[in-house]
């Protein structure tokens, strides 16, 4: 095969893995400790990620910049919850070392969903503009309800329930729009401000994936836990970096059995 590229890893040894995952096993009781599920393998997979570059402008105009992340390209097109999409990105890896290889020793998984990840791209766009463009529109409106004359007066002369009520749904909107204003730019490096102008993929970029899986001891259930290991410095920071494709895979069974 042609050679890939591959985020910069440290190496940890099979021992230090198994003791890893051994030590995340579930148990119960506290003097006596009782495992509820055995290790049974682990696995080390090597998954594409889609680079994506953005163009971004600031809200005068007079400011251009970029900015870089990567969006995990297996699953994009098992997701369609907007704000389970976002699990997809991996901000992080932005600005860590790309190794070229020709020859891996580990399980690599191919997948080309190129249409996923645009569609995925396009409705981040369309719902952070729709938050800002509410955002922005809000204010006025918020204003409006408190600018009431009886509003100097709140303490003695309460305001109508009307206005009340009027400016409780006007906040929660406004809460629910900015808060995936700010998730969407934490995912894509940028700031809330940043209006994206343009949008371009560039190459798979491949992520060294740990995959444990567990058996129940009761139920015969499996149980995967899964760490990424670019730019750890531990074991337990990996663990943190995978935290998002755990929480994939709880959501959404089809990923883990994807990933078994």
């Amino acid at each position: 095969m042609s050679s890939m590229r591959v985020f910069d890893t440290p190496e940890y040894s099979r021992e230090s893995l198994t003791r890893f995952f051994e030590g995340q096993t579930r148990t119960e009781g506290v003097i006596k400790r009782k495992k509820l599920e055995t290790l049974e393998r682990v696995r080390i997979v090597l998954r594409p990620f889609r680079e994506v570059m953005w163009k971004l402008e600031s809200p005068t105009g007079v400011e251009e910049k970029t900015s870089i992340s990567y969006i995990d390209e297996q699953l994009s097109s098992y997701i369609s919850d907007p704000n389970h999409r976002l699990l997809l990105w991996r901000p992080r890896y932005a600005g860590l070392r790309i190794d070229e290889s020709d020859e891996v020793d580990f399980e690599i998984i191919e997948s080309t969903n190129t249409e996923a990840v645009e569609r995925v791209i396009d409705d981040l766009i369309q719902q952070r503009l729709r938050g800002q463009e509410l955002d922005e529109e809000l204010r006025p409106k918020l204003r409006s309800l408190q600018a009431d004359p009886l509003s100097a007066i709140a303490l003695i002369v309460p305001r109508t329930p009307y206005s009340i009520q009027g400016e409780k749904q006007i906040l929660e909107e406004r809460k629910e729009s900015h808060s995936f204003v700010m998730a969407s730019s934490l995912v894509t490096n940028c700031s809330p401000k940043d209006i994206m102008t343009a949008v371009g993929m560039g190459e798979s970029v491949y992520v060294k994936t740990i995959i444990a899986e567990y058996r129940d001891v009761s139920t015969d259930g499996i149980r995967i836990l899964v760490i990424e290991t670019p730019g750890s410095g531990s074991l337990q920071d990996a663990r943190r970096s995978g935290q998002a494709l755990n929480r994939i895979c709880d959501l959404y069974p089809e990923c883990t059995e994807l990933l078994l």
